[in-house]
């Protein structure tokens, strides 16, 4: 027991020691523990926001900035500033995001600091430094993934995502950055063209949409490959000429093809008709159901 003990109190003071000299890390700032397998740090908030220092996980899930202004605003109404959880980061050799979006160029074959998990949370800090919420002085908690390559990344990104739903879209290794984004680019497109039809639930009522659903719609329907699509220019354009095309149809057409299942398929028939009635108000028609993938 004495042996135990003693074994005890010199991991204890180990562990002391290793606090008080709490080496700065110029990236990351103060360690504050050594797991191994990962460090976690009291990162300065001005470092995490700076894309000089800090970049984005090229198979990470789109980036909202109406998410971020969400939390940003959130934070910004509490007396003692914290940010929930720690920002997952990966230092290695890992593909990463170029700051207008897709893979950065040539990336993959140096050395990076990237983020995992976390990018709102850290798209809400520049918002707050930004508005003087925050100041240098701040520091968030971070988990450091050393010597991470591509397999890793994905490992620790399945990993860090298993607890939470996750797009088979946004899925590493299930399509090409370039798909992604083609989808984010024209979605975003549709949603700033017809911004009142478009719903953060995912459980969003006919004939409004939830971003998210309409994009794993359209990749699920492989409506690229099937009509030749290469571009977001062109996902665009094919999309506004669908609209069009359902913007044509009468209130007869639209009841005499509503979906046995699925969206549309549940409402009463007086809803139905008020959800046409919006739809032709905000000449948006894509969300009335999803039966126009199956052309």
């Amino acid at each position: 027991v004495a042996a135990a003990t003693a074994r005890g109190d010199a991991k204890y003071e180990a562990l002391m020691a290793e606090k008080r000299v709490s080496p700065l890390h110029p990236v990351f700032g103060t360690l504050l523990h050594d797991f191994g397998y990962k460090k976690v740090y009291a990162m300065p908030a001005v470092h995490l926001v700076s894309k000089d220092k800090v970049m984005v996980y090229e198979q990470q899930r789109a980036f909202r900035a109406e998410r971020a202004e969400v939390i940003a605003a959130e934070k910004s109404k509490e007396a003692s500033f914290s940010i929930p959880g720690v920002i997952s980061i990966a230092e290695g050799i890992v593909p990463v995001k170029a700051e207008a979006g897709g893979a950065e160029s040539g990336e993959s074959a140096r050395r990076t600091v990237s983020i995992l998990d976390g990018q709102h949370r850290v798209g809400a800090l520049k918002i707050l430094l930004k508005n003087k919420v925050l100041t240098k002085g701040d520091q968030v908690l971070v988990e450091v993934f050393p010597d991470v390559d591509e397999k890793r990344a994905v490992d620790l990104f399945m990993e860090i995502n298993s607890a939470q739903p996750i797009r088979f879209v946004d899925l590493p290794g299930v399509t090409t950055p370039d798909v992604k984004w083609m989808l984010e680019g024209a979605m975003q497109r549709l949603k700033e063209a017809h911004p009142a039809m478009f719903r953060p639930s995912p459980r969003c009522m006919i004939p409004t949409v939830n971003l998210d659903n309409m994009r794993e719609e359209l990749f699920t329907a492989d409506v690229m490959t099937r009509f030749s699509i290469t571009t977001e220019e062109g996902l665009a354009a094919w999309l506004s000429d669908i609209n069009q095309g359902l913007a044509a149809r009468s209130n007869e057409e639209w009841l005499a093809t509503r979906p046995n299942r699925g969206r549309g398929s549940s409402v009463s028939t007086a809803s139905y008709l008020k959800a046409i009635n919006k739809a032709r108000e905000n000449d948006f028609f894509l969300g009335m159901d999803f039966t126009w993938l199956d052309i």
